[in-house]
């Protein structure tokens, strides 16, 4: 007999938050490898409101430790939030240990739920309350860049909005990080989304995986090459040295030129450079130059003194200057204009023969020069971190908590729930869960076929992320180099993904059809050629998501970053309906192109009813 139902409805005398610190300690530092962390709710605390419990803490990102030349740069935490650090999630009974809950790859959620379940008011509250990037007007492209969560420079959480005057040291990032306050839901959980749940009669022990640093600590997309180039800053004139010549300012050196590169002058009408407070690049930064005309252009390349050993232009100065780039032109004729003044390190720095060019805004003689097109013009990228042999990242934890809503209710209901549990009823209660399947093909299999092994009774829809298997270094994955590339066109050159192993990647998939129970469905393969093209959309492919995401329970609010974040879905039910999958085949079936390139593991998140009994004080938890 079942009587407990998770009432909306129930009268709540009162109710009060307890702060349950976690077993291991308040502080914990989390490096390249994931930590564990547990904490006990215990039967005394009786009844709790899930959707009002939520872990607080204070976290910071550590000082970076890397190798020889990697030089500094600024960093912040995923854009997502802090909700990213919580990798895997397990919920127990108390007493007995039964698992009622556990969600794998649980970041992979909060990703699909940051990307799709969002508007202009959920971003702003996630930034506040989950330290989340948010995109900031005042950082934005001039260029027709799209919009970045990684560019905020004015208002970021996790380091100092820099000040306006001249910079002549060397960033320290010990002195500029910021330690933010989080307070992160664990909203994708069952037990802590649905309504009053009894913890009287099985209290809970929780235990979080957290996620390694290099998974979710990343550069700012407006200093590296290989996400959103067009918003970073770009080369307008070139000072340089030819032998014995006075320094003069030019718009163009080719690769190997005899000639001492003094500074490089970045104009200041072009991607919000107004301020030295809005260059995004620091002094101690290494820095190269690479144009824009396309994804795989050359990079600047440098020797100390001409064919010399090999140098790299590490930032000594950040100034605002005025410059009159026409030297034929009288001074104060017009020409004279704002530019941000980087000055190199090394005083006999030159390009390489074996680098690309350096190229300004100048082109033609002196006298009567003209703008060259922004497109062709070299982007100004930091590549210390990239090129680093070694880099070591991590964060800190401090004052975790785990803060739980205790509602309190009628004593008599209580009373009531007590004597009807002595005479042998059982308590049932229904939350809403997922279970993570896992399955893997090689980037060489491009009719590939694999069958998902449900044991849900109840399934109300399955959400399949295919993220990459590729392994990357911590270099490339504090900047996204060589990591799935989602497009490449005008607007943002490369666009890389920013969170390899957590978000979806598309990889040149044509069409998928799902076989449930002897049944292809739909009936037709759902084609996806269109963004598998990196540059449209596959209108019931989008369909098909958002029925997933919303018998799912994650609201398809927005398709924005439907390629950045790649999903595959199948709805199971219509208003409210579920499916029983057990003892059913329940297979996939992909069509990838000759251009799939990565080995791909596949999340498939079954978003089902699960059910938990307690009779006679023993646990039971039916899927």
């Amino acid at each position: 007999m079942s009587y407990w139902s998770a009432d909306e409805n129930l009268v709540k005398i009162d109710e009060e938050q307890i702060s349950i610190p976690a077993d291991q300690g308040l502080s914990h530092t989390v490096d390249a490898n994931s930590k564990k962390v547990s904490f006990v709710v215990p039967k005394s605390t009786e009844f709790i409101d899930g959707k009002s419990c939520y872990l607080e803490f204070d976290a910071v990102i550590e000082d970076p430790v890397v190798g020889a030349g990697g030089g500094v740069t600024r960093l912040q935490m995923d854009a997502a939030g802090c909700g990213m650090m919580v990798q895997n999630l397990r919920i127990y009974s108390l007493d007995d240990r039964v698992l009622l809950e556990e969600i794998q790859e649980y970041n992979q959620l909060v990703s699909l739920k940051s990307d799709y379940d969002t508007d202009e008011s959920l971003k702003g509250h996630r930034a506040i309350t989950q330290a989340a990037g948010c995109f900031n007007p005042q950082c934005s492209s001039s260029r027709g860049a799209s919009k970045s969560e990684y560019g905020n420079l004015r208002s970021n959480p996790w380091f100092k909005t820099p000040s306006e005057e001249t910079k002549t040291v060397a960033y320290d990032h010990a002195t500029n990080k910021n330690s933010v306050k989080a307070c992160v839901p664990l909203d994708l959980s069952g037990i802590f989304s649905g309504s009053i749940f009894p913890n009287m009669m099985v209290g809970l022990y929780i235990e979080i995986d957290l996620t390694p640093a290099p998974r979710i600590i990343r550069q700012l997309d407006s200093v590296i090459a290989d996400r959103r180039r067009t918003l970073n800053p770009v080369i307008g004139v070139i000072s340089t040295t030819a032998g014995a010549n006075p320094a003069e300012l030019v718009g163009t050196v080719a690769a190997g030129t005899n000639a001492t590169v003094n500074s490089v002058f970045v104009p200041c009408d072009v991607n919000s450079q107004q301020f030295v407070n809005m260059c995004p690049f620091v002094v101690g930064e290494v820095i190269t130059f690479q144009s824009h005309s396309g994804a795989a252009a050359a990079r600047c390349s440098f020797t100390n003194g001409h064919a010399g050993p090999a140098a790299s232009f590490v930032i000594a100065e950040i100034e605002k200057i005025n410059v009159d780039w026409d030297p034929a032109a009288p001074a104060g004729g017009g020409n004279e204009k704002p530019y941000l003044k980087l000055t190199p390190t090394v005083a006999t720095l030159q390009l390489a023969a074996a680098g690309g060019d350096l190229i300004g805004e100048q082109v033609g003689a002196a006298g009567a020069p003209s703008l060259r097109p922004l497109a062709n013009q070299s982007a100004v990228i930091s590549v210390g971190y990239e090129t680093a042999p070694s880099l070591s990242l991590s964060y800190k934890i401090d004052n975790l908590n785990l803060v739980v809503a205790e509602v309190k209710l009628d004593p008599r209901y209580k009373q009531q729930m007590m004597a009807k549990a002595r005479e042998g009823s059982s308590i049932e209660f229904d939350i809403y869960s997922a279970t993570n399947y896992k399955n893997s093909i090689l980037a060489s299999e491009k009719q590939a076929t694999f069958q998902i092994h449900s044991v849900n009774s109840r399934a109300k829809s399955a959400v399949i992320i295919p993220t990459d298997a590729s392994i990357y270094s911590n270099m490339q994955l504090v900047s996204s180099t060589g990591t799935s590339n989602v497009t490449e066109n005008v607007m943002d050159t490369r666009l890389n993904q920013v969170r390899s192993g957590i978000q979806g990647i598309c990889d040149d998939l044509q069409s998928v059809q799902f076989q449930i129970d002897g049944k292809m469905v739909p009936s037709r393969p759902v084609d996806t050629k269109k963004v598998a093209t990196k540059n449209s959309i596959s209108a019931i492919h989008l369909f098909e998501i958002e029925k997933a995401l919303d018998n799912a329970g994650i609201a398809p609010r927005s398709f924005q970053k439907f390629m950045e974040n790649f999903v595959i879905g199948r709805g199971f039910g219509l208003n409210g309906g579920v499916e029983d999958l057990r003892s059913k085949d329940f297979i996939v079936n992909l069509d990838y192109g000759a251009a799939a390139a990565k080995n791909k593991l596949f999340s498939t998140f079954v978003f089902h009813i699960r059910r938990i009994s307690i009779k006679q004080g023993y646990v039971t938890v039916t899927m």
